[in-house]
Order: C-alpha cells, then structure tokens, then sequence
C-alpha cells in the first residue's frame, strides 16, 4: 500500500470518527487536532493537541475530503460539543475547518467550501459565530486575491470552478440564514447590511486589482462576480427603496474619485463593463444613472454647469467613449437614455459624454447620438402619446446634438432630404398641444440655422406654452458648446465636491416643493386673501320677487350641518383610514363627543374594513387580538345613517374576518347567533358571513352556467344598480341549489341505467322550470394517510369540526332544551311564552336558513377526518328531529287555528331538513359510499328513508305544502327524491352486512 493510500485511510478513519459518537472531550481534540495538522490548518499554539500525527503530503484526491470535514464538524461535532470546547477555550479546533489562521497554501480551497458547509441545516449559534467570522476574515476580495494572485495549491484548471463555488455560497448567506433564524438573524448577516458590504468589498476588489500588472487575464472571473451582484439585486432600477442596498450608491464618489486619477482604473472599469452581456449591461448603467439623481428643468447657472462636465467625464472615464463603431454599446446605451424620461440635466451631461473633451468633438459619435434621437423624436408613437416631460428631455437631446456639430456637417444636411424628418414636422406642427407643436418649431428652425438658411417662428415671446424653458434651451444652442467653454475659474476640487452635493440639494427641493405652504414659502410673497362675496353665508338680497325659493339664512345652515345623516357624504373624506385594527374598532365605536363625526366615521370603517382586515391576516398577531372585538362591532352596527352599500360591505367584513382569523371569530359569530338581542335580519348576515367565509377556507369554486340563447338582462353593472333588495338572491341559497342539483344528477344517471324508462317518468319528476344556478366545485385536497405534507397549513378541513359545524349543532341542541324548558314553565301564565315566534331562531324563515348554511357547510367539510364518524350521525340526527318534530308546542297550536300559516312553517323547515340530509348522504357515498353509515348508523339511514318516503308520497298525490309556491314545490320535490335515491344506492350497495335491519 502507498503512502498515499495510507494518508488516505487514516482520514477516512478520522471522518467516521468525527460523523459517529465521541464519548470524551480529548478524543475529539485528537481527531480534529491531527486532521488540522495533516492540512496545515493547525495554529501553532495548539499543537500540542495533535496527539496522533498523520504524516504524508497532499494530493487532489485528499484535497477533496475538505468538504465532507466540514459537513462532519457542522452536523455532529458542532451541535453537541460547541459548549464543551467554548468552556475548555478549544473553539479553534472547529473554526480552522472553516476560518484558517494560517497560510498553508489551500486556505483559498477551505474557504471555498465554507459558506456551502456552513449554510448546511441547522444554522444553530455555532454556525452564525463562525459565519461572522468567516465574513470579517475572508471576504470575497481577499478569496479573489489569494485564489487568483497567489501561489495556491489548487491548480489554474480548477480555480475558475472553486471560485464559482465560493460565489455560491457567498450570495446565499442573509437569505438563508433569515430563513432559518427570521428575526434573530444577527445585524451583519441581514440582507442589507451583509449585501451593503459585499458591494463596498468589490469595489475595493475592482480597485486593487487595476494596480496589478497583469489584470486583464482575471476579467472572465471578476465579471462573474459582477453578474452575481446583479442577479441579487445590488444594481436596482430605482434609487428610491432605502431598504435595498444599491452598489452605485454606496460606491459612486469612491468610484468618481479613483476613476478620474487613475488611467489603470478607468481602463479596467471600461474593459470590465464590456464584458457583461447586453441585459446586464442595460441593468448596470441604469442603476448608475438612477443614482446619480438628474434634476430637471434648464438651469444655467454656474454650478449646474460645473456638475454636468464633471458628470460627463465621469461617464466617459467609467464606461468609455461610445463613438459610432461598437453598434452593440449603442444599443444597449439607446435603450436606457431613450426608453424613459430622465430630465433635461441628462440629456445635456449626455451630449458632453459622447462628444468628448479633446480640443476637436467626436463628430462621428455625434452624429450617431443624433440619428439615434431622431428617430425616437419624429415617431408617430412618441408625438402623439408621450407626456411633455419626456417631450423636453428628447427635444433637448437631439437639439444639442445638432449644436455641437460643425455648420453643414453632413449628418445635418441629411436632415433637409430626410422624409422622416420631414414628415415629423408635419405632425408637429399639426399637434393640438401648443408646447408639443414648438418643440417640432424649435428643431425646424436649428436645422435651418446650421444649414446657413433662416427660419423664425416667430412665436417665443411671452408666458405659458413653455416659452420659458424654450427660450433657455436656446441660450444653450446658441452657445453651441452648452457651457464648455469656461472661465478660468473652473477647478476640478470644485466640480467633485459639488457633485457629491447634489444629492442633498435635491432632498432640499423635494422637501421644500412637496410641503408649499410651510411659513418659508409663506414669507415668499403671497397674496393675501381678499374678502370674496361668495364665501358669505348670507342670501343676496333681491328687490323683486322669485319664484326660487329663498336662501337658506346662516341659522338654518348651522341646524343642517348639526344633522348627522347628511355629514355622511361629505365629511368621509376627512376621517383618516385606518392604519391599524384598534383605529378600525374606534371608527365603529359610539362616542358622545364625536356623534356628529359618526356618518362618516361609519362609511370609512365599512369602506376600509375588509382590505385592512385581509392585509392584517398574516401579519404578526394584531388580527388575532383584535378579532373578537371587530366581530363583536361590526354585528351590532346598524345602518341608522343609511350608507350607501352598507349590507354588502358589512356582510364582506364579517366574510374576512371568517376567512382570516376562524379561531377567533367563528366562535364569537356562533355564540351571538344563538343569543336573543338580535333581528332575523342579523342573523342572516351572520350565517351568510359563515358560509362565504368557510367557502373562501376551502377554496370553493363556482362556475354560473352560460345560457344557451342571447341574454335579455342589463349589462352587469345596470343589472346591478336596478336590482330591487327583494330580486336580489341569496348566497347561501344559491350554494346549496348547486350543491343539491349536483348531488342528484350523480344519482339520476346512475338509476336511468336500472329503473326502466316509464317508472322513472311517473316516479320521479326532477326537472322542473328553474332559474338556471351555479355549479359548485370543491377542491379535493390529498387525503392525510396517502402522503405526508411539506408544509403544514390551516384549512377548513381541519378546522369544520371544531370551529364550524358541531359548536353550530351543539349549540342549536342547548337553545332548543330552553326554549322548551322556558315554554313548559309558561305553559299556564296568562302571558305564554312562544320559542317559535317572529324573530326567534326557531321561526321556519331563520331555522330554514340555518338549515341550508350547515348544508352547505356539510358540504365542504366532506374532505375532514371527522366527516365520516362525528359530522354525519350529528347532521342527521339534527334533520330528522327538525323533520319529523314539532320544536314548540305553539307550532301544533298555530295548525289547529290556522293550517295555511302551519303549512307555511313546515314546508320551509322540511325542504330544509330533507337538503341537509341530502348533501350529508352525497358526502358519505363520495368517501366511502356510505359502508360507515350503513353499518354503523344503520337507524339513521332507516330514519332519513322513512322521512323522504313520506314526503315524496305526498308530494306524489298532488298534495300541495299549504305556502309552498312553485319554487319552494320543486325544491321539496327534488330533495325528497334526492334522498331516497341516495337511501336506495347506500341500502343496495350494504344490504347484505345489515343483517339486523
């Protein structure tokens, strides 16, 4: 066996070690003491902790096992034994493996690898302290220097790769160390403060490496380091996100600075910004220009002179002269300057860029600006469509690119034969905006100059139109030089440290101009306010008499502006929207200082309620405090004020909070449901806010179905605005037809096949003249024993049982015991107390409702563990006792004096029953065809039979429900066949197994 193969045993042997358990402390120093030494990674100080040497030299094969040790160290060692080896002061051991404090040759091949091993889960404290210290040590300035400009003991051939490693892992420190560790991520490793210092470490890099000799045979490397930055977001569009980090803003004076004193510098800058592919090179210089912070208009003071040479030098010393030769520069270029409006302070620097500061202009550069800006200027797209800031900034770039040019050069009198150019003015002219019409004027008449011909508009004199900024854009075309001809007093010092200004003059003048009326601009000389006749409160006085009737005098305006329900409208405005939970419960909360302000106050707390609430869902915990209270609010708030939409966005409030914060609110909701203050009306909302707020959980969908001949209705929002109140149709009702219809379908196919064709049309006649519905899909969600869930989520599923359907029938048994209890004891007062009255849940219109919302409900919880076993016998069980009877003893009294109001009652309440055993009984079929309730419930199944027989019996007979129209005939119709056909397939499919029944 070779040396080799030995060395190579032994640390495979210390590698097991390390992966398995170590039972004592020195055993570990060993292990890691004496891998250390064999990698010259050990610290002089601690070698007398390397116990059993291991002697041999290093290949590439063993170089390869530096990656498995650190995933070794990071899995098994670090987890149990970090505080072991901090209290014993050994911590070195482990951090060698990731931070060398050697120079043993392969520290660039360690390091490498140690932002991927170190980023390994789990990211507990041992690898955060490590990784702040490997941050600190070893940025990616020094891993490019030592990689690439020092003897190193990976070869040429393999450091492109481990380079392309180490970026890697570098890049993908903050995101997912804030993945792992959130909020207590440390400061230096969050996404702006580590980002911030990779931008500072590569300028650095950038700078250091243009004072080597040989740098330009590392470009291929360090342009793959600028395209990582890129690609996370170092270069943004916008200078206005302070939480992201940008490059240019953090580096522009360094790089202002060193580029214009250092030819090494610019060279490498100019040749490294080549290399970058078009897109990248696009997103660059955006970023650079976005930084730079243009001001707009055309000031032509001394100073912003002095800052746009020093911008454009600084521009041509970092990306270069663009000239008319490299048309790929061009592009890239073009589609920056000219793909958005960035002020006319850019286009002037813009021109100083490309024609250059030698004693002679670039012409050809020139030329090719101007051919490039023309053609953005004389489109057709660009006259009629864009806005007269981009108008400016386009007219003032092709302008001075004429200036600048030689009179009769030959790119100019190209411009007399253009057809283009022509057509342009044309439509110029003819624009019906007179300051887009004088920009075609302008150019017109400085082409006529340059070509030693005369052309005067004549029209420039005076205010408004932007007469004034093109009278000032002619100053600078008259100067033809836009200011490079200076006065001696011109002082490079000067223009940098002006140009590191401008940003703060800008804030200035932002802050200035977006708060006018501060009592600086006030000081300005403004006008006072006269007296003006029309702000007086009082009529005028007329001699003759009108038949208008008279102005209202200054007392009745006071008494209208007193009433409350005419503040409404007019004072929403001025209550602020609410930011937080807490501000939306006080906008709904009665305050006696503040009644006048209520209207509104109400209007803007059911016009912000839902959006707020939604924001608020996943969010901290905010909606879970405030839940309970908002619920609360927002179910005893009325509509004294007559709001306009107020059902609707009330019913939407209380719908979110369902869907965003069940735990809370579907308990809240429930309890006042079953509570005695409140109105039919209420009650109402409150099980329809329960239905769309469980349908939004489960992710139900609805489909309407599109008739099949020209529809005669409005358009929607016609339809919309002249529904009546009485028209409009219930969600909950129209859910549960879909449902039902759905439900029955499934089982009318099926008997077609067995029930000959005769039986079926005198036995059941389903079809009937209905409004056509929608059709309800439910999203089946994987069943919990197929497959395990990367993600564990709340839906309805898991919380219907708990939250939704049993507290709602438990609920419903404890109202009915003292409803009957409190009827008992009142059964001989003179005052009889009735449980079934209007009002009272246990009325057929409110209990039909509440029969529908638990079908519904039923519905989609038929995906729930406990559908089969908990929900079915308690929705059964619920609708066979309210089908089959009486829930008051006034019920029995009402059908000896009145049958018509009996029947009324009873049609409602069995068309709901029979639903709701309907729906239950598809559910069962869909998850089991129904073997739980056949076998286990067998008397239920019977019961529900019993109860659909009867029914459909005498429905059969032409007996008519006393109050059951047309409608409420064929629901009744189709429910009671619905079950027995369900009751049948069940029966059927488990006759043999139900041996007692």
């Amino acid at each position: 066996m070779t040396p080799e193969n030995d060395n190579n045993l032994e640390l495979r042997e210390n590698l097991n070690a390390l992966r398995g358990e170590i039972g004592e402390l020195s055993t570990l120093t060993t292990l890691l003491a004496s891998t250390l030494a064999f990698f010259k990674l050990l610290p002089p100080d601690y070698q007398k902790y390397n116990t059993r040497p291991i002697s041999g030299d290093l290949s590439s094969a063993i170089l390869r096992l530096i990656p498995s040790f650190q995933a070794a160290v990071v899995e098994h060692v670090l987890p149990t034994w970090d505080p072991a080896l901090e209290e014993a002061r050994l911590a070195v051991l482990t951090e060698s493996f990731f931070c060398p404090k050697t120079s043993g040759g392969i520290e660039a091949l360690v390091i490498a690898h140690a932002y991927n091993s170190l980023l390994l889960p789990p990211i507990g404290d041992p690898n955060t302290k490590i990784l702040l210290k490997l941050v600190a040590r070893y940025p990616a300035s020094l891993q490019f220097t030592t990689l690439f400009t020092r003897e190193s003991v990976p070869p040429i051939s393999q450091k492109e790769g481990l380079w392309d490693i180490f970026l890697q892992g570098y890049f993908s420190v903050p995101s997912k160390v804030m993945n792992i560790l959130g909020r207590e991520t440390p400061e230096a490793l969050s996404n702006n403060a580590y980002l911030s210092g990779v931008a500072e470490d590569a300028e650095k890099l950038i700078y250091d490496l243009s004072s080597r000799a040989a740098h330009d045979q590392h470009l291929e490397s360090l342009s793959t380091f600028i395209v990582k930055m890129l690609r996370n977001g170092l270069f943004p569009h916008t200078n206005v996100v302070s939480f992201q980090p940008s490059f240019f803003s953090l580096n522009t004076t360094r790089i202002r600075e060193r580029v214009c004193s250092s030819d090494s510098c610019s060279t490498l800058w100019t040749t490294l910004l080549s290399t970058l592919p078009s897109p990248l090179f696009q997103q660059l210089l955006n970023s650079l220009l976005a930084c730079m912070s243009w001001a707009s208009g055309l000031d032509l003071d001394k100073k912003t002179r002095i800052r746009i040479i020093d911008n454009a030098k600084f521009l041509r010393r970092l990306i270069g002269p663009l000239g008319n030769q490299d048309q790929d520069r061009w592009d890239n270029v073009q589609s920056i300057l000219l793909g958005r409006s960035w002020g006319e302070e850019l286009a002037r620097t813009v021109v100083h860029w490309v024609a250059g500061f030698e004693p002679r202009v670039d012409a050809e550069g020139l030329s090719e600006l101007q051919s490039r800006a023309l053609d953005v200027w004389a489109s057709s797209q660009h006259i009629l469509y864009s806005l007269l800031a981009k108008q400016k900034y386009v007219t003032t770039l092709l302008a001075l690119s004429i200036s600048f040019q030689d009179p009769g050069s030959p790119s100019i009198r190209r411009l007399l034969t253009d057809q283009l150019f022509l057509n342009s003015i044309s439509k110029y002219l003819s624009h019906q905006d007179p300051s887009v019409r004088r920009c075609g004027m302008f150019i017109a008449e400085i082409v006529a100059s340059k070509c030693n011909q005369k052309l005067d508009f004549a029209s420039w004199e005076g205010d408004g139109e932007s007469k004034e900024w093109f009278r000032s854009l002619r100053q600078l075309v008259i100067e033809g030089t836009q200011g490079r001809i200076l006065d001696d007093s011109y002082d490079e010092k000067e223009a940098f440290t002006l140009t590191a200004a401008k940003q703060e003059e800008i804030d200035i003048a932002d802050i200035s101009t977006s708060h006018p009326d501060t009592e600086g601009n006030k000081k300005r000389g403004q006008p006072a306010v006269m007296y003006d006749s029309d702000d007086s409160l009082t009529g005028y006085a007329s001699p003759d008499p009108s038949s208008r009737s008279a102005s209202p005098t200054p007392s009745e305006l006071e008494e209208i502006a007193k009433d409350p329900s005419l503040v409404a409208g007019r004072e929403a405005n001025k209550i602020p929207k609410p930011v937080f939970l807490l501000q939306l419960s006080d906008l709904i909360t009665t305050q006696k200082d503040e009644e006048q302000k209520e209207p509104a106050k109400h209007e803007m707390a059911l016009r912000e309620g839902e959006s707020l609430i939604r924001r608020k869902a996943n969010y901290g915990t905010e909606l879970d405090e405030n839940a309970v209270n908002l619920t609360l609010a927002f179910i005893r708030l009325q509509d004294n004020y007559e709001i306009t939409g107020f059902s609707e966005k009330k019913q939407s409030i209380l719908a979110a909070l369902v869907a965003c914060c069940p735990e809370r609110a579907v308990p809240c909701m429930i309890e006042q449901f079953f509570s005695s203050q409140y109105s039919t009306e209420i009650r109402s909302t409150i099980l329809t806010a329960l239905v769309l707020g469980a349908k939004e959980l489960a992710g139900v969908t609805t489909h309407p179905v599109q008739p099949t001949f020209p529809s005669k209705t409005l358009p929607p929002h016609l339809h919309r605005k002249y529904l009546s109140s009485s028209d409009t149709e219930n969600p909950v009702q129209s859910l549960l037809e879909g449902i039902t219809r759905q439900a029955i379908d499934q089982s009318r196919e099926k008997a077609e096949n067995e029930i000959p064709q005769i039986a079926r049309e005198k036995q059941l006649r389903l079809r009937r003249n209905l409004p056509a519905r929608s059709i309800v899909e439910i999203r089946r969600t994987q069943h919990p024993n197929d497959a395990q869930s990367a993600t564990v989520t709340t839906t309805f599923n898991d919380i219907a049982p708990e939250f939704f359907i049993m507290p709602l029938i438990n609920r419903f048994w404890l109202y009915l015991h003292d409803e009957r209890s409190r009827e008992s004891r009142s059964a001989f007062s003179s005052s009889r107390y009735k449980g079934a009255g209007t009002g009272m849940i246990l009325h057929p219109m409110t209990l039909g409702q509440f029969l529908s919302s638990l079908a519904v409900l039923s519905y989609m919880a038929q995906n729930s563990l406990a559908y089969i076993s908990i929900i079915t016998p308690a929705a059964l069980e619920l609708a066979i006792a309210v089908g089959t009877r009486p829930l008051s003893d006034a019920e029995v009294e009402e059908a000896d004096l009145d049958q018509r109001t009996a029947g009324e009652k009873q049609a409602t309440v069995i068309t709901g029953a029979l639903e709701l055993s309907l729906v239950v009984l598809d559910g069962c079929w869909n998850v089991d065809q129904g073997r739980n309730l056949a076998l286990d419930h067998p008397e239920l199944l019977l019961a529900v039979k019993e109860l659909g027989t009867g029914i459909f019996r005498t429905l059969e007979k032409g007996v008519l429900l006393p109050g059951s129209g047309n409608e409420a005939y064929a629901r009744a119709q189709r429910a009671s066949a619905g079950v027995l056909l369900k009751v049948e397939e069940m029966i059927a499919k488990w006759r043999a197994s139900m041996l007692t029944y």
